[in-house]
């Protein structure tokens, strides 16, 4: 996994100095381009266009400066300023440079209103082509050591969902690679729905309490059948039974994760949201920076695009 190019995408809000922290984090790491970028909204109608689009740009430039000025001098930032719907134009943004990585900022927000159109980071989740780093409000903005810190000791922990689909096969796949060379520990997490006596289906000579048991060694098996032999030493699996989006953010909480790295499909945000796509809900919960990874084809028709402009 080769991350060239990073974009940062910050609003000026309160949380946008730890979202580009985390992106020089990334970018030391990888050892990556950084793009720092800012969307300015179209002008109103009782604007006066022209006016009103110098004086914007002006301010977001000024703004990208203060947030730049503020890091460590060793990492060169680019900085670019669009206009349009967020979403678009950091998508677009994206595709152009092209990005290998986007790390934004959530702002947890809740309500029906939310659940209708989504955040920001949502949408550019639900359509990009890379993957996507979000952090939100509280918790911690370092997700791995600095390089040269030395190998020798485990100082953070990666928590990895998995539902045994291709798609979650695939991002246990990208954390392997993502956190192979460094001093990290894996945790490789599946939940298991509760189940009744209408879910044995022909399974009648166990009780429910036997049967949610088979279920959840049956789970810790294919888990445990999952972890590289390189990695052995330093994974771990985990099963719970429970609400999907509860026990992953419950199992960070208590495993102290720095990261969580989970797929996502794409689809409508309005059916997304309205039957509770996990990985939404672990984004608005979470603890700590998730690092959401797209659908198979996504990736693949990106590094297409990449190889076709070469």
């Amino acid at each position: 996994m080769e991350i060239k190019t990073i974009l940062c995408s910050v609003d000026f809000s309160s949380i946008s100095a730890r979202v580009l922290r985390l992106a020089i984090e990334a970018s030391r790491l990888f050892n990556s381009r950084l793009v720092l970028h800012h969307n300015v909204d179209p002008p109103l109608p009782s604007e006066i266009p022209s006016l009103q689009m110098f004086m914007d740009k002006v301010l977001a430039d000024q703004g990208l400066q203060r947030l730049s000025s503020k890091q460590e001098a060793a990492i060169k930032i680019e900085r670019k300023i669009t206009r349009g719907k967020a979403h678009t134009s950091i998508l677009t943004l994206a595709q152009k440079l092209p990005a290998d990585l986007i790390v934004m900022g959530t702002h947890g927000r809740s309500g029906l209103k939310h659940m209708l159109v989504g955040s920001t980071t949502e949408r550019v989740i639900a359509k990009s082509n890379c993957p996507v780093l979000a952090i939100g409000e509280a918790g911690e903005n370092r997700i791995f050591p600095e390089p040269d810190e030395g190998l020798s000791e485990i100082r953070h922990r990666v928590l990895v969902p998995v539902d045994f689909s291709p798609h979650s096969l695939y991002t246990l796949e990208n954390a392997c690679r993502i956190t192979g060379t460094l001093p990290v520990e894996l945790h490789f997490l599946h939940v298991v729905q509760p189940v009744s006596w209408d879910d044995m289906r022909g399974g009648g000579h166990f009780t429910v309490p036997e049967f949610q048991r088979s279920l959840m060694l049956d789970a810790k098996d294919r888990l445990l059948g999952l972890i590289p032999e390189n990695m052995q030493d330093r994974v771990r699996a985990h099963v719970r039974m429970g609400p999907v989006v509860g026990e992953i953010i419950d199992c960070a909480a208590s495993i102290q994760a720095s990261l969580i790295v989970m797929g996502v499909t794409p689809g409508g945000l309005i059916e997304d949201f309205l039957f509770g796509a996990a990985s939404y809900g672990v984004l608005r919960s979470s603890p700590c920076p998730v690092w959401v990874v797209p659908e198979i084809r996504h990736g693949a028709a990106s590094a297409a695009k990449r190889e076709a402009a070469q």
